[in-house]
């Protein structure tokens, strides 16, 4: 049954309420805040990605569909000191409109708020206090073709004690809550996760940096609770052994490095526990003053609304080129390929699993005329392609136009928004 058109609403207290706050403060001065406007315009050549084999196909296959779509995003941040530049508040805010021109019931708008207190106490403690709501889509495909609203909310805390001046212990705690409106379709998929993890961590003058610790997770899925089977099992605990690096060989050069031992156990289930080993790398190289490049390598576990399976493993890589062709002028390309295995219940030899593989190829130009203001052009081309399901092309194009106004010049990097914990 499909969903009345939503037609596109601005609320434009959010954005007033965190610029208001920059001006009503009694630190107005020290203050630094931006606003930001977005807008584009662009085409989908096949919104829920359907494969080439059933476009058109028999028995009522559903068909390509292609379509126009425009997004508007409006976003504001303030950063206020609290007595030093070291602690301070940080309130960010964005909302986001998008609109399809022949999809019904698609259109979506949902905002995001942001709160953080980063704080340092002499030269021994620091930390932070962050916390965020967000509403988001869905991904819509060819097997789910309406919207469904996401809301997820987090709250983190972050502790750091200095044992000498390159070593000190961090500690982090963290919730995370997500809840889809969809809940026959995907409840099982709400989930409420606690964090916790501590290390010890070395920093060089240099800018390299050495980390190893361990962390513990505790994940509920609410709506799966009294239901029988390993499927709907109700909770699982993530039990990590983690490795960080970062390594600046040279100004030109940066290497980053996450890797990560968990075991997996579900408490419904006490024989049962999958060992996991996860890696992210993160790499970049100036060619010349004018050309960079960059590589990032993943190896993650990804949750799916299949109650056939226990989890994905998605193994993938993404190498970009960017060329500032002038001052005011930059053109990046992307290659990338993700491609997961689908890990199911048991052993069955006879379970197929589908083992989706996704490749984009994407390329983006930007101008900056005056300062404040970006013009931009994005396109992409995805192929998607399982062992059940034939490829899929997606083909996407965008012009858009950005408008930022800061209060100091860098406003709009150093006033960041809190960022949900890793899972």
């Amino acid at each position: 049954m499909n969903r009345p058109q939503r037609p596109i609403r601005w609320n434009a207290t959010a954005p007033a309420l965190v610029v208001g706050l920059s001006v009503l403060s009694p630190a107005a001065q020290a203050a630094e805040w931006f606003l930001r406007l977005d807008t584009s315009f662009g085409r989908n050549s096949n919104v829920f990605q359907t494969p080439d084999a059933q476009d058109g196909g028999p028995d009522g296959a559903p068909p390509v569909v292609s379509t126009r779509e425009r997004q508007q995003i409006v976003g504001a941040g303030v950063a206020v000191p609290l007595g030093s530049d070291d602690t301070r508040l940080v309130l960010t805010t964005e909302w986001r409109a998008r609109q399809w021109a022949n999809v019904e019931g698609l259109n979506h708008n949902g905002p995001t708020w942001t709160v953080a207190l980063p704080w340092r106490q002499g030269p021994l403690w620091e930390g932070s206090i962050e916390a965020g709501r967000q509403v988001f889509p869905f991904q819509v495909d060819n097997a789910y073709r309406r919207l469904d609203e996401v809301r997820r909310s987090w709250q983190t805390g972050r502790l750091s004690l200095r044992i000498t001046p390159d070593i000190d212990v961090p500690v982090v705690v963290s919730r995370l809550t997500l809840a889809h409106e969809d809940r026959p379709v995907h409840g099982r998929l709400d989930e409420q996760r606690s964090t916790w993890g501590a290390g010890v961590r070395y920093r060089s003058p240099l800018g390299h940096a050495l980390a190893a610790g361990a962390a513990k997770g505790d994940v509920r899925y609410p709506e799966r609770s009294g239901e029988a089977g390993l499927a709907n099992a109700s909770r699982l605990t993530d039990t990590d052994v983690y490795l960080d690096l970062a390594w600046v060989p040279s100004t030109r050069t940066r290497v980053g490095a996450r890797w990560v031992s968990r075991a997996r156990a579900y408490p419904d289930q006490p024989a049962l526990v999958s060992r996991l080993n996860l890696l992210r790398i993160d790499a970049g190289h100036a060619l010349s003053p004018l050309t960079r490049m960059d590589l990032q390598a993943w190896r993650r576990v990804v949750e799916t609304d299949d109650p056939g399976l226990l989890y994905g493993l998605t193994k993938g890589a993404a190498f970009s080129v960017g060329w500032q062709a002038t001052p005011k002028t930059l053109a990046t390309v992307q290659l990338s390929r993700d491609a997961q295995t689908d890990v199911p219940l048991g052993n069955d030899p006879l379970t197929r699993l589908n083992n989706l593989t996704t490749r984009r190829l994407a390329f983006r130009v930007q101008h900056a005329p005056v300062r404040g203001v970006l013009v931009y052009a994005e396109t992409a081309r995805e192929n998607r392609s399982g062992d059940l399901t034939a490829r899929a092309r997606q083909n996407v194009f965008s012009l858009g136009l950005t408008y930022s106004y800061e209060s100091r010049t860098g406003s709009v990097e150093r006033v960041q928004p809190s960022s949900p914990p890793e899972p």
